[in-house]
């Protein structure tokens, strides 16, 4: 399995162990097919999923979010998984 991520702060050490690659965030969204939030909620956090973001996600992809829940806009999750945009989400 390839696995990409994406942090404000490059983590060499987990790239090594996990053999992980470092993108940034709308090539992650683009290519991976599973897509898990694991970040606190700031201002620069809240809604960082939304219509934009979720539109350059595979038409497959899975979002899951195990992060706050305004992480991710709730009407631009709804328009996207109505119009299938993406394929599913699993939210906390």
């Amino acid at each position: 399995m390839r696995v990409l991520y994406y942090d404000t702060v490059r983590q060499p050490e987990a790239e090594q162990m996990y053999r992980a690659q470092y993108v940034d965030l709308n090539t992650l969204l683009h290519e991976a097919d599973f897509v898990s939030l694991h970040t606190t909620l700031s201002q620069e956090t809240h809604h960082l999923i939304d219509d934009a973001r979720l539109k350059v996600m595979k038409p497959g992809g899975i979002l899951i979010n195990t992060a706050r829940g305004p992480i991710v806009d709730p009407k631009a999750l709804y328009r996207a998984l109505s119009s299938g945009t993406i394929a599913y989400a699993a939210l906390m």
